[in-house]
């Protein structure tokens, strides 16, 4: 089961965020040969993608961290409102999402 995580972030700011998955036990998943996406969207079921969140699993893979991010320009881009993402790991068949929520964006002041 997904956790749930809320992003707030200011349009052209930009942000970065790590993220540990754990196994069912509780210790840190070895996510070794594993690969990462993540993406934004308007609601989960569009196929298209207004920002992808650039996922790349921590070098250490058995520390179970996944980085995402986005920059000042990709998020300058983004309309005030309220979005959605998750983030998915894979290896072979095997599939988890382990983390999805709403992506809050507030107009930017300064630009």
């Amino acid at each position: 089961m997904a956790s749930t995580y809320d992003f707030n972030i200011i349009a052209g700011s930009s942000f970065s965020t790590s993220l540990v998955v754990n196994n069912a036990d509780g210790t840190k998943m070895n996510l070794s040969g594993f690969l990462a996406s993540g993406f934004v969207k308007y609601r989960y079921s569009d196929t298209g993608r207004i920002l992808n969140l650039n996922p790349y699993i921590d070098p250490s893979y058995s520390s179970g961290i996944i980085v995402i991010s986005g920059s000042g320009a990709a998020t300058s881009l983004l309309a005030a409102g309220r979005y959605v993402y998750d983030v998915e790991i894979s290896k072979g068949e095997y599939i988890l999402k382990p983390i999805r929520g709403n992506f809050y964006v507030d107009s930017e002041v300064t630009f």
